[in-house]
């Protein structure tokens, strides 16, 4: 239904098999339901709003409880995986700030997926890199060094800090 600032959606799943996830054996026995809010992906001025009915099942060996896995949704989040790719594409290509406009959330849940999204880094270094440090605000320290492919003009590695046994010990490794 649409409100006067968002959209409403109930969402509803249906039953099937799942995995325990303490012994591994597969159940569709159900302990009960409970409703979760959580935010959808925004349209061009309104957000939508989304009641997720999430199915709680028990383990008929173990007896454990646990809710059913769900690919639209991450586990512990409140808003739906979409929503966090969009912001993840549109922070890698403009800022924080404007993703979190985007996409409707805030700046520091933009900043708190990005610190958990794992960067690969090569396990050989180029022909040519170049170091050069910028302020940064790592673990109490004033700057940082990042680490370039000259040639190919990307960015290979971010170092915490710019001290020389930093240095020595990313070249070694």
């Amino acid at each position: 239904r649409e409100e006067e600032s968002h959209f409403v959606a109930e969402l509803f799943t249906k039953p099937r098999m799942q995995k325990c996830p303490f012994c591994g054996e597969r159940t569709k026995r159900i302990h009960g339901y409970r409703w979760q809010s959580i935010q959808g992906p925004a349209f061009t001025t309104k957000e939508v709003h989304i009641s997720l009915r999430k199915r709680r099942y028990i383990c008929v060996s173990c007896h454990r409880t646990f809710y059913e896995r769900l690919q639209m949704i991450h586990r512990y989040q409140r808003c739906m995986a979409s929503v966090q790719t969009t912001a993840m594409k549109h922070a890698a290509v403009s800022s924080f700030r404007t993703a979190a406009l985007v996409t409707g959330v805030t700046v520091n849940r933009v900043l708190r997926w990005f610190d958990r999204k794992e960067l690969t880094s090569s396990k050989v270094l180029p022909r040519v890199i170049a170091i050069d440090e910028f302020k940064g605000d790592a673990d109490g320290e004033r700057f940082q060094l990042n680490v370039v492919d000259v040639e190919n003009r990307r960015i290979i590695d971010i170092l915490p800090d710019r001290k020389v046994e930093t240095i020595e010990k990313y070249l070694k490794s």
